[in-house]
């Protein structure tokens, strides 16, 4: 695949936060007093992982999803130190970036991705980390790497685990990878024809060695 830039999404995909993220979830639904919390299932329904469209699932208002979403993440055991990556991810990019610069493009802060990739030795591979305090919407955020590059946006791809990354891809007119270790099932991702579907880490290295 001729790749210039690859970009990741962070939660799903580099992260293993779901299992952790459910669980800080249980703990917000109790102090705001909403009896039902958020299972696998819920999260499988998603068509956009944050948790204001979690708590908007669950039946919250508008409102009580804004406040859900704010204590989700200012909640201190929302700790980077909880959660790990997945296995095969450091291989994965350390190899990937000897032939192509990377970026993470996600909806989570910059500064809850920055301190676990300096943890595992990562953060000097990652040229870009463009979090939740960076204007615009995935899409927005894929197309100017593009143009900050100047490089055909066919040279960019987004590797994300869910629905939504694989839309914005094509709404930023970039490839897409899906990956099948993180939030979204399988069958959820392929309905979206990804240009590509992975299961492994090394499967991804694969790719983008052909």
């Amino acid at each position: 695949m001729d790749t210039r830039l690859i970009a990741f999404d962070y939660d799903g995909v580099l992260a293993d936060s779901l299992e952790h993220n459910l669980a800080v979830a249980a703990h917000v639904c109790a102090s705001l007093g909403h009896a039902r919390t958020a299972t696998l299932a819920d999260v499988e329904r998603l068509e956009n992982v944050s948790f204001t469209a979690l708590g908007l699932e669950l039946g919250m208002s508008p409102a009580m999803a804004a406040e859900f979403d704010r204590q989700c993440l200012a909640n201190p055991d929302v700790a980077t130190a909880q959660v790990g990556l997945f296995a095969g991810i450091p291989e994965a990019v350390q190899a990937l970036a000897a032939t192509c610069q990377l970026a993470v493009v996600s909806s989570n802060a910059a500064a809850t991705v920055q301190p676990l990739l300096a943890a595992h030795g990562l953060q000097r591979f990652f040229q870009w980390i463009l979090g939740a305090e960076t204007a615009g919407n995935k899409a927005d955020k894929l197309a100017a790497l593009a143009a900050q590059l100047d490089v055909s946006r066919a040279n960019v791809v987004m590797v994300g685990d869910g629905v939504s990354d694989i839309r914005a891809a094509k709404a930023a007119g970039v490839r897409s990878v899906a990956v099948t270790w993180g939030y979204h099932s399988r069958a959820k991702l392929e309905r979206e024809r990804p240009d590509h579907i992975v299961d492994t880490p090394v499967d991804l290295v694969r790719i983008f060695a052909d």
